[in-house]
């Protein structure tokens, strides 16, 4: 029998303890969570982005489905009414977001002014009836659901309607800002998959639920490449304090920090999402919509077609 020699046995290898188990679970499980966190706000901005985009196709599918009811109109939106006339007139301010157009179509809270517009008005061309106006609960058209942007959900309502997509020319004459672009229908012919129907607006106006909300109008003051964030010149975008209280310190009211591109409003860098002519969505950044340089227009986007007529440019054959 030969003498058992322990150096040639072969060892046993020895198992993980159960404490040693332990601690390779909790080091897995925190490795884990630090991917999923690094990646979490990614993908959460990624999702609310979309879902920006879908709320936008919504409203376009809803102007479409509007102006199949209304002779190939596209919502009524004519804010201003109530002001320009000079006397109050309620029933002619009729705007895209009211109950009887677009909450015929899509489901949302039914807004009105809050406790920050009342008595803030320092405007001199606004009479006293206005001013009266102002003091009383305004009705603000819808809000909240399709009509918030999930990455700006201090407001009740984050997009507006391009006002040369109003179903209505105005009547008469009401000032040179009415000049500066073409009204549209859909039987607009061209390069109409350019023109844009919605996109995302800074809110402004105070509700009574503490949320902000946006105004109807926008695009119908300044050259095309100056309402995407080129420099103004004094007077030319007759805003007041309660409708825009950034006047003469914002260069545009497209909301371009809403998703977080940058931090400061009063730059306008950034992205914004845009619904447009023919149903489809897109989000552009200002590089994409205006030159920084010489602030016009690049014509990817198109308020009117007008817009090549307005800034002395013909359009590429």
């Amino acid at each position: 029998m030969k003498p058992h020699n322990r150096a040639s046995a072969p060892q046993r290898r020895r198992g993980l303890t159960l404490i040693e188990v332990i601690v390779c679970v909790v080091l897995a499980g925190l490795a884990a969570a630090l991917v999923v966190g690094a990646a979490q706000p990614r993908t959460q901005k990624e999702a609310n982005i979309a879902r920006c985009a879908n709320n936008l196709r919504l409203l376009a599918a809803a102007a479409h489905c509007y102006a199949d009811d209304f002779k190939e109109k596209f919502f009524y939106n004519w804010e201003s009414a109530l002001w320009i006339t000079g006397k109050i007139e309620p029933q002619r301010r009729k705007a895209w977001y009211d109950r009887d157009r677009v909450g015929s179509y899509l489901v949302g809270t039914l807004m009105y002014a809050g406790a920050g517009a009342k008595g803030t008005v320092k405007d001199e061309g606004l009479t006293e009836e206005h001013r009266k106006l102002l003091n009383q609960q305004v009705e603000l058209g819808l809000g909240d659901g399709p009509f918030v942007c999930p990455e700006s959900l201090r407001d009740s309502r984050s997009y507006h309607q391009n006002f040369w997509a109003s179903g209505i020319e105005i009547p008469g004459k009401v000032g040179p800002g009415y000049t500066m672009g073409a009204f549209f229908d859909r039987t607009a012919t061209g390069v109409t998959s350019k023109l844009m129907l919605f996109g995302e607006m800074i809110a402004t106006q105070p509700t009574t639920k503490k949320t902000k909300v946006t105004v109807g109008e926008f695009g119908r003051s300044g050259l095309p490449g100056e309402r995407f964030g080129g420099p103004r010149q004094p007077g030319e975008f007759p805003w007041n304090e309660v409708s825009f209280p950034l006047k003469g310190e914002h260069p545009t009211q497209l909301d371009y920090v809403r998703h977080g591109e940058n931090t400061d409003p009063r730059k306008a860098e950034g992205s914004v999402n845009f619904a447009y002519f023919d149903g489809h969505v897109r989000r552009r950044r200002h590089t994409d919509l205006f030159d920084s340089e010489t602030h016009r227009s690049t014509y990817d986007t198109l308020w009117s077609l007008r817009d090549f007529a307005l800034e002395e440019y013909k359009e590429p054959e």
